[in-house]
């Protein structure tokens, strides 16, 4: 398991999936950059994930079974240095990788990378982030009243 990252609200991830996952083919469908009112400066991004938990059990079809869908979203303040490539009408994640900068040497505080099976990829720093919401959803990602 990949550690937690320092994230406001991260708790949210931890009691709904048991730990922090790692992301690994969860879909980013939806990706929004801000550039922050002129007089803050504060540029940020909110992305979602429809994201889920492959147990050892499988379907009748042979599949591994999937459960615990929840779509995720994350906010980032104070965004940086942003290289995103390859959005399309499929965004498969082969990791989610966020973590602190060991050794700022400017206001940045976190690195978030996406590493792509599929569509987007790439990343971009962040002074702080934050969980917005984790909403259960069905296993086409369509949250559940």
């Amino acid at each position: 398991m990949p550690e937690t990252p320092p994230l406001k609200n991260v708790h949210q991830v931890t009691e709904a999936f048991g730990y922090f996952p790692v992301f690994h083919d969860a879909e980013v469908i939806s990706l929004s950059c801000h550039r922050g009112a002129p007089d803050t400066g504060s540029p940020s991004i909110d992305f979602t994930l429809h994201a889920w938990e492959m147990t050892s059990e499988l379907t009748e079809s042979g599949h591994y079974q999937l459960g615990k869908h929840h779509l995720i979203t994350f906010r980032f303040h104070g965004v940086d240095h942003v290289t995103l490539d390859h959005w399309n009408y499929q965004n498969v994640l082969f990791e989610l990788i966020i973590r602190e900068i060991e050794e700022p040497s400017d206001h940045t505080l976190l690195t978030v990378d996406f590493s792509s099976s599929f569509g987007l990829e790439g990343g971009f720093r962040a002074i702080s982030g934050e969980i917005i919401s984790v909403t259960p959803c069905d296993e086409d990602g369509v949250a559940l009243k």
